[in-house]
């Protein structure tokens, strides 16, 4: 009778031990155990185990990637675009040549927005201007020579000369425009004031 209550309590710490042995297990491998009622599992201080936060870590004190001078690095801005320039007759030099002609040497900055070809830099010498009558108030018998032009900021010399004799007359501006061929527009004009005696 001793024998068998003996062998039964040696039983039984086996089967418990062999339970505490798969609950560990269960517990180191991760696995999660379902609640149930009864006394507390096997052993009571184990718990999942706990991976260290994230946050916990300390930051380098030092940026590797850039040499240590000192100095607090500048922030780099994005490159700029460089925009082209716009649309600009800028100055004008006048100098007679004589009693039927006179010189115009015209800096201008053009953007590119009306093509590559076939865009110049215009000019006439004008009695006087008005909207209405534009470019008829030239000097009688007067050209309105003209040179292309390139993108960017340029030089153009002109020579405005009478083409077809006429009567004496008094220039006081000087008309410039840009004018796209292609589009059939002066899509740019400047008066410039300047007196000249023709003959």
């Amino acid at each position: 009778m001793r024998v068998a209550r003996g062998a039964g309590r040696l039983l039984r710490m086996r089967a418990g031990a062999t339970a505490g042995a798969i609950v560990l297990g269960l517990l180191l491998s991760g696995s999660t155990l379902r609640a149930s009622p009864g006394p507390i599992a096997w052993p009571p201080s184990l718990g999942a185990p706990q991976r260290e936060s994230l946050v916990s870590v300390t930051p380098p004190a030092a940026d590797l990637a850039r040499p240590a001078t000192g100095r607090a690095q500048p922030s780099r801005k994005p490159a700029e675009r460089r925009s082209s320039p716009k649309n600009e007759i800028i100055t004008l030099q006048a100098e007679s040549l004589s009693g039927q002609a006179m010189q115009v040497t015209v800096d201008y900055a053009y953007a590119g927005d009306q093509g590559t070809e076939d865009v110049f830099l215009h000019a006439a010498a004008l009695q006087h201007y008005s909207q209405v009558e534009g470019l008829r108030n030239r000097v009688p018998g007067t050209g309105f020579p003209g040179e292309a032009v390139e993108i960017g900021n340029g030089r153009v010399t002109l020579t405005i000369a009478r083409v077809v004799e006429g009567d004496a007359s008094t220039s006081t501006s000087v008309r410039v425009c840009l004018i796209s061929l292609p589009k059939h527009s002066a899509f740019l004009c400047r008066n410039f004031a300047h007196t000249k005696e023709w003959d």
